[in-house]
């Protein structure tokens, strides 16, 4: 159910010639064309062209030169009248007309001479829908199509919405794919700014539709001025106040889910079943004036929560004579559910929005934005790309605990227009922050400071679900200790095992980590617009931004262990250092007495990008376009001088540090001359911006210390980590093994960039009205 105040919107009118072309920027659109005689065809110069529109502070002029053309540029994305005014001619208005993001509509403006005014004058509306002027492939959806379809299963994200664009898809990685690109291999910008997340390139920050104005994705063949991509850009701008109070309160309501069959791992005794229980968001949202033409806002806040049901299901096979499983008539083990639990896993979602508009004159704005989602999810643990940790893979401790993420940013916006509007100049800063934190909680009357005290241990191989290991483990549900269970999953005299599982886990929750990520960006681009032999667009700038990943990581208990299928234990996954300043857990290494097993490492690592691109729009007879632009981005990735190596001193060692030029070229002709049709081609290299997670784990010099005991020789056998070491496990005198020490891992100083070259390719035409036919190719 949804409340909604009433807009007006203005129907388009008939006398207008339309084209798509590229916009001069992301966060707003232009209005372009040309004023003619309605009586001779012949251009009109010196007519003022006025762009109203309720997205609009005030209004924009133009005046046409002796062609007849105009632009208008740096215009928000809506709905917009032209007015046209010229001494000796009757004024004319011009309604209707969608302007889109990072769009240009182009129109032909008849004015009919006063002299005539007594004459019937006939005009002819045309209205291609072709994009003739760009190879970009891609689309955009408004806010009055999220209004009216119901995009998104589980969230009503933005990221949602792209996938109503062919070739865009979920990601099971996190974000989208868009034509076989994965989620960090696009880039995602909100209000300017760079929302990828630092570390894995995945969305780093996401918000719900109600807030959003647009949303604008480029699947390819996009100019030099987009980068820090070999896929696509998921272009969003947020909404902005008006000169009338608009507002809205909205609640949605996804009740239930409908069962659907889910397999399990065969052969396993253990399995889950994943069931939605609500998806419910509410909120409110309001803009207006301040000062009428002059100072906007918007706010807006809205909880989502999201609920679900998880089952951990129990189940037992049976032996046939020959004490083998029976099977199902699909050939697999026979299974019969003899014991169920149903966990809850919710996610609570807090959507901010914000903005304030201001307009200095006619040709200088600012805006300030600002936004999020912080979230929490309590149960069963998900992580930052929504994967659920199945709680098949083991005991309570192995699936249950918190998790705490989300992202706050903001961005400070200028758009001015110089030299008598001949020059454009759009500035932005911006800032990015997120966390990723993971929460240890209390289960079955185990503190959480025990469960973060007690170690992961996996028992490899395959084991009973009755394994004294695993039935001791204060983390095993009471359930799975009932006398159902344990008279159907005892080992039968024959040998045969019932209740199978296969590299369970016990214990503590493992990996745990504390993660704040920051970026800094700002963006500088300039244009002008220069006649020769055709109209040019010649646009140009600078961008750069530093990442900051700050991580704190750990394993529960102060090691990951191993039982292995030999009968001793591995330390699989404990850090450690040579660091007597910091001893953490002494492990006694006769060959080294100053190496240490600690329980916590903190790295912190930098991405530094600097980029500049140069492009050019060359528009010839209004039938020929030809696009050329480079893009060059420097990329340094590095450990930060806090990070240590395992000697306690600054890690040392080389950075990555890439250099990647990119070309990009289009041409498009419209054999139609009308913008009915379009035949283009296009080539562009697309170089990948590498994430941080790189730089943390390899740029960081991180320690690791493994070493063998013997279950058997314990002080506590309850506690793994109290049994005795096993010399030489390693080779003569070598009872441990460390990795990692004074520097990072090495790297090739002639390593380059992974890029993409993408090849575009098609035909279009447009048989009638909103009917447009086409074949369009394309090769990576």
């Amino acid at each position: 159910m949804r409340f909604r105040s009433n807009m007006n919107v203005v129907a388009a009118g008939a006398a207008s010639f339309l084209l798509a072309l590229p916009a001069l920027a992301q966060t707003t659109g232009t209005l372009s064309g040309q004023v003619v005689d309605a009586s001779s065809q012949a251009p009109v110069g010196d007519a003022v062209v006025i762009a109203q529109s309720p997205a609009l502070q005030g209004e924009q002029t133009a005046v046409t030169d002796t062609t007849g053309s105009f632009e208008i540029t740096l215009l928000p994305s809506g709905t917009y009248t032209l007015t046209v005014q010229r001494e000796g001619f009757q004024p004319f208005t011009q309604q209707g007309l969608q302007l889109r993001l990072d769009r240009t509509i182009k129109v032909r403006l008849p004015l009919v001479p006063e002299a005539l005014k007594e004459q019937a004058i006939e005009i002819v509306a045309q209205r291609p829908s072709i994009a003739v002027t760009t190879t970009q492939q891609g689309g955009s959806v408004s806010k009055e199509q999220m209004n009216l379809i119901p995009y998104g299963r589980n969230a009503r994200t933005f990221d949602a919405v792209a996938t109503s664009i062919p070739g865009v898809q979920p990601d099971a990685n996190g974000g989208i794919a868009i034509n076989g690109s994965g989620g960090p291999e696009q880039n995602y910008i909100i209000d300017g700014v760079n929302v990828s997340d630092p570390a894995f390139g995945t969305l780093g920050t996401t918000l719900i539709q109600d807030f959003v104005q647009e949303v604008d994705i480029k699947t390819g063949g996009y100019q030099a001025e987009y980068g820090r991509a070999t896929g696509g850009i998921i272009n969003v701008v947020t909404k902005s106040g008006s000169n009338e109070f608009h507002g809205s309160v909205f609640v949605n309501w996804s009740p239930f889910e409908a069962t659907r069959k889910q397999i399990g791992a065969l052969g396993q005794a253990v399995s889950s079943q994943i069931k939605q229980n609500y998806n419910l968001d509410f909120g409110a949202e309001l803009g207006g004036p301040i000062i009428k033409d002059k100072l906007w806002f918007f706010a807006g806040i809205a909880p989502q929560f999201v609920s679900r049901n998880i089952d951990r299901v129990i189940s037992t096979q049976t032996a046939n004579p020959a004490g083998q499983a029976v099977l199902d008539s699909a050939g697999n083990p026979a299974l019969t559910e003899i014991a169920r639990k149903t966990y809850t896993s919710t996610q609570t979602s807090y959507n901010l929005s914000g903005k304030l508009t201001y307009l200095l004159n006619e040709n200088h704005s600012v805006a300030l934005a600002a936004y999020g989602n912080p979230t929490n999810n309590t149960g069963d643990y998900v992580d930052s790309r929504g994967f659920f940790v199945s709680p098949a893979v083991g005991n309570e401790g192995a699936f249950l605990y918190n998790h705490e993420l989300g992202s706050i940013d903001s961005s400070l916006r200028y758009s001015g227009k110089l030299f008598n509007k001949t020059m454009l100049v759009e500035a932005t800063a911006a800032y990015h922050r997120q966390r990723d934190n993971d929460v240890p909680v209390a289960l079955d009357g185990v503190s959480a400071s025990a469960v973060a005290d007690t170690p992961s241990v996996s028992i490899r191989g395959i084991t009973n679900i009755l394994n004294p290991l695993i039935a001791n483990d204060p983390l095993t549900p009471d359930y799975q200790k009932s006398s159902a269970v344990v008279a159907a999953c005892a080992i039968q005299p024959n040998g045969f095992n019932p209740c199978p599982v296969t590299n369970y886990f016990i214990g503590g929750n493992g990996f745990l980590g504390t993660r704040t990520l920051d970026r800094i960006g700002g963006v500088l681009k300039l244009s002008n617009f220069v006649e020769l032999a055709g109209h040019h667009q010649f646009k140009y700038g600078v961008d750069a931004s530093r990442d900051t990943f700050n991580q704190t990581k750990t394993y529960s208990g102060g090691a990951a262990l191993r039982l292995l299928t030999s009968g001793t234990i591995q330390y699989f996954r404990a850090y450690g250092h040579s660091d007597p300043s910091r001893p953490g857990q002494a492990a006694v290494d006769p060959a080294d007495p100053n190496r240490f097993q600690d329980a916590v490492v903190s790295n912190i690592t930098h991405n530094t990008s600097v980029a500049f691109f140069v492009q050019d729009t060359w528009n010839v007879l209004d039938r020929v376009v030809l696009d050329i632009g480079v893009r060059g981005e420097k990329q340094l990735m590095y450990a930060d001088s806090k990070t240590l190596d395992a000697n306690g001193n600054p890690v040392q060692g080389a950075g990555i540090n890439l250099t990647n030029i990119m070309p990009r070229i289009g041409l498009i002709y419209d054999f139609t001359g009308r913008g009915l049709s379009k035949v283009y081609g296009s080539y562009g290299r697309f170089y990948e911006y590498i994430p941080l997670d790189l730089a943390d784990r390899s740029l960081s010099a991180e320690q690791q210390i493994d070493m063998r005991k013997d279950p058997n020789n314990c002080t506590n056998p309850a506690d793994l980590r109290t049994c005795a070491i096993i010399p030489n496990a390693f080779g003569a005198g070598r009872t441990f093994s460390f990795t990692g020490g004074a520097a990072s891992t090495p790297v090739d100083p002639n390593l380059q960039g992974q890029y993409t070259d993408e090849y575009l390719g098609g035909v279009q035409y447009q048989v009638y009205r909103d009917i447009t036919i086409g074949v369009d190719y394309t090769h990576k």
